[in-house]
């Protein structure tokens, strides 16, 4: 979404240059920003995602324990690896 938000101001620019104002190139350069908006209006309609209270919120659960993290990792294969691990470790 960031990127279109971005990019959707730019895309016609040419539309508003001095001399360049065609009805049809800025329809066709900036179409997609109300197609954009009633597509995100219809998802949130049909979906209709259930608010949840901050006390309703589950962030503790399903966190692994350190022993369960850990990782042995392997030795390096050849003398490319070891100089990348030298490198970055």
């Amino acid at each position: 979404m960031l990127q279109y938000s971005k990019l959707t101001p730019v895309s016609g620019w040419k539309v508003f240059t001095k001399g360049h104002w065609k009805a049809d190139t800025f329809v066709s350069s900036y179409i997609n920003v109300p197609l954009y908006l009633l597509l995100i209006a219809g998802y949130w309609i049909v979906r209709r995602s259930p608010w949840l209270k901050p006390d309703q919120l589950d962030f503790v659960s399903n966190i692994p324990s350190d022993e369960e993290v850990q990782f042995e990792e392997p030795p390096p294969k050849n003398v490319f690896v070891k100089a990348l691990n030298f490198l970055f470790t």
